[in-house]
């Protein structure tokens, strides 16, 4: 019953729906590896996820990808909300699951009573259109809660403009040719290209706009922007450093539904530009921050309850072995825990992940002098070749050697320079190293866990096409760049699941330390208990012995 209050798209219902999903609804077990549905299916159920975690998968090339991850709850099986549809992708358990199953037309009849629960749906059916559409990489426990793309008003207004622009043009020609300063056939050749310029620019537009979308995850806001042959821009900002979701609408906007988001962070602000049905949308992000505090404060609870058990399991050895100083569990896995993250147990693996420039930034910088390096090889081989006189000039030959020795210097010089400004990501700590040989050495270094938003831009055809960019990284007031790095998105994925990993670690310490000194103040308003029921016992004791002497 609480897990149907709180997830999408049934959180905020009336209690006469949630008493009807509750009523209707099924507890259903399927065991790890096991398929809960499969495609081409009839899509009689939705259903939510209560314990454990399972992929969402699709046929492509005679292979199934994998699409999402669903992890607790989160809802899944968006082709039961759409009337007659088959099923388009399988779910498959990854771990046991116990899963909340409802039927079709319980949904639709909720869906004609409640203007608002229709909205969420409509906007859950968009988002499950666009995923089936794009594969995106995402960690093992990442969930896509929603994905879209600017509003298709986007691409019409260019298109009406572009049709405006040619009508107006083809006054002008005819004002021309009425005048006699236009020959006809000049007409007819002019209206051609310009249509074929017209459809191409259309094209091209379009393209750009379906490369354009933003999707929300369990732990972040990603938006990616790309121009055909001009740049790629990724940008993304985790949940926990948002401090306000805001919609904007035009009067356009109130008319079609759509607007602009601003998500304001500690340090700045991202926006989203012309998102569809942007009320329903806002609610999404506003559900998703908020879960995600919901979340760690059960496991917060959990936790808790757990080392309070510990400690009673640990009293009570103490009783049994009369061992006054039992080893403290509590103070052991604290310290287990600076080299393990006991939320997800993956251990801090203390390695470095460095990175540099790419090949093509050093091969711009030694191209002349590699390229003259050779040229005076070739000059020496064909002279040699043709017995040339000039050969067997001592000063030729040492001027051509002093040459040589001066341009292979100068690309060793630009290797090692080359090579020896990196861009390290540690557990703790991302590192900028610029260091020129038999020079400077300069070197920024910034804490992980400080990462406010990370955003990488790929610019120009090169950059697009041998798949190097930049990697923007805002700490606080100031900004990190990792420049013209090699496939800029891995780097960018490589530091929010460092910083991830980091905060995760650090709060479950913190958490676990402060677990341990709320337990040791039960213990001891335990202690004092029944030290006072021990006294009032001897005292009663005491009174019954007097009593008896007497």
């Amino acid at each position: 019953m609480e897990t149907l209050r709180k997830v999408l798209p049934f959180n905020n219902l009336e209690e006469e729906h949630i008493d009807l999903l509750i009523n209707n609804a099924e507890i259903v077990y399927f065991p790890a590896e096991k398929m809960v549905y499969l495609e081409e299916t009839p899509a009689s159920f939705f259903y939510v996820l209560y314990q454990g975690r399972l992929e969402i998968l699709k046929e492509k090339q005679h292979a199934l990808a994998k699409l999402n991850n669903i992890s607790e709850r989160f809802s899944f099986g968006e082709d039961a909300l759409i009337k007659d549809q088959k099923r388009r992708t399988s779910a498959r358990a990854i771990t046991d699951v116990i899963l909340i199953k409802i039927d079709k037309e319980i949904l639709i009849r909720i869906g004609r009573e409640n203007r608002g629960f229709r909205n969420k749906k409509n906007t859950m059916i968009a988002s499950y259109e666009h995923l089936i559409r794009k594969t995106i990489n995402l960690g093992k426990e990442e969930t896509i809660c929603y994905m879209g793309q600017p509003h298709p008003i986007v691409i019409i207004l260019k298109i009406i403009f572009a049709m405006l622009a040619v009508f107006g043009l083809g006054i002008i020609f005819v004002i021309l040719i009425n005048n006699g300063l236009l020959a006809y056939h000049t007409l007819l050749w002019g209206s051609g290209v310009l249509t074929v310029l017209t459809l191409s620019w259309i094209g091209w537009q379009f393209l750009e706009w379906s490369n354009d979308f933003f999707f929300f995850t369990n732990k972040r806001i990603i938006n990616k922007q790309r121009s055909l042959f001009s740049y790629e821009i990724k940008q993304e900002t985790p949940f926990s450093a948002i401090e306000s979701v805001q919609a904007k609408r035009s009067f356009l906007g109130r008319g079609f539904d759509f607007g602009d988001l601003e998500i304001k962070t500690f340090t700045g602000s991202m926006r989203l530009a012309f998102v569809p049905e942007i009320i329903s949308v806002q609610h999404i992000l506003t559900y998703l921050t908020e879960n995600r505090k919901d979340l760690r404060e059960e496991e917060e609870k959990r936790s808790f309850a757990k080392d309070i058990r510990e400690r009673i399991t640990q009293k009570s050895n103490e009783r049994e072995t009369g061992l006054e100083n039992y080893p403290n569990q509590l103070s052991s896995q604290i310290t287990n825990l600076e080299s393990t993250n006991e939320g997800s147990g993956v251990p801090i693996s203390h390695e470095e992940i460095v990175y540099r420039t790419h090949w093509t930034i050093l091969f711009s910088k030694v191209f002349i002098p590699v390229l003259l390096l050779m040229s005076h090889g070739l000059l020496y081989l064909f002279l040699t070749a043709n017995q040339s006189e000039i050969i067997r000039n001592t000063v030729f030959n040492m001027v051509l050697l002093i040459n040589s020795i001066v341009l292979l210097t100068w690309t060793v010089y630009l290797f090692t320079d080359w090579r020896n400004d990196v861009y390290i990501i540690t557990d703790d700590q991302i590192i900028d190293i610029d260091r020129r040989p038999f020079g400077m050495e300069e070197k920024r270094a910034a804490p992980i866990k400080n990462i406010q938003s990370i955003r990488y831009k790929r610019n120009g055809i090169f950059g697009l096409l041998f798949n190097f960019g930049t990697v923007y990284i805002r700490i606080g007031d100031e900004e990190f760049t990792f420049g013209n790095v090699h496939k800029p998105a891995e780097v960018q994925e490589a530091l929010f699941t460092a910083k991830e990993r980091f905060c995760q670690i650090e709060e479950n310490v913190e958490k676990r330390k402060q677990r341990k000194k709320a337990v040791d103040w039960i213990d001891s308003y335990h202690q004092i208990i029944n030290q006072k029921n021990d006294d009032e016992q001897e005292d009663s004791s005491s009174q019954d012995k007097q009593f008896l002497v007497e």
